[in-house]
């Protein structure tokens, strides 16, 4: 794992309560060099804190880059059309595409990007 500048709680902190960017990209660039569980399960919980409360728009796409490796979704993330939902499970496959239908509405992404996954 990337050494972070500070401790973990005081990083976390800052993003959780701060919607702090420098603080989650440390916390992002650390979990993407971690272990499966880290580079998801964790990224997960801090990219939806900032999307949803502080609406950063990168870190929807992060949410969307991590929920699909967890599921074992192979995709290209800047190309939606690779984006194969067909194989989920019907849970899984609506948590993806209930997020997908925030970041439309939200304007992260056009409808005709939703539109090219394949559902």
């Amino acid at each position: 794992m990337n050494s972070l500048s500070g401790d973990y709680d005081s990083i976390t902190k800052r993003v959780k309560k701060f919607g702090d960017e420098d603080a989650y990209s440390e916390l992002f660039y650390s979990f993407k060099d971690s272990n499966f569980v880290e580079r998801t399960d964790s990224l997960m919980i801090y990219s939806k804190i900032m999307a949803e409360e502080f609406r950063n728009e990168n870190a929807y796409i992060d949410y969307l880059d991590a929920i699909t490796e967890k599921f074992g979704v192979e995709k290209d993330i800047g190309n939606y059309s690779t984006i194969n939902l067909k194989n989920l499970k019907p849970s899984d496959k609506k948590q993806v595409l209930d997020w997908l239908k925030l970041m439309v509405q939200r304007k992260i992404i056009t409808q005709n990007q939703y539109d090219s996954i394949k559902k």
